[in-house]
């Protein structure tokens, strides 16, 4: 038999930017930082103004599970 597990990788960890306020910083990191599968983290930023610091091991949250037909 074949089961489908909702399942969810999650990172936890800080970005360091360079912004003149609090709502600038978060919508740097918003839209100009990311992750994907099988990539680095990664941002559009400088090296100047922005840093990070994430465990490359994500938690593993394992939720509903489905048998398939």
């Amino acid at each position: 038999m074949k089961y489908e597990v909702q399942t969810k990788f999650v990172f936890i960890g800080t970005f360091t930017v360079e912004a003149e306020s609090k709502e600038q910083a978060k919508e740097f990191v918003q839209n100009q930082c990311g992750l994907v599968i099988g990539g680095k983290i990664h941002t559009t930023l400088s090296d100047e103004d922005c840093d990070w610091d994430f465990d490359i091991h994500p938690d593993t949250i394992n939720g509903r599970v489905r048998r398939k037909r």
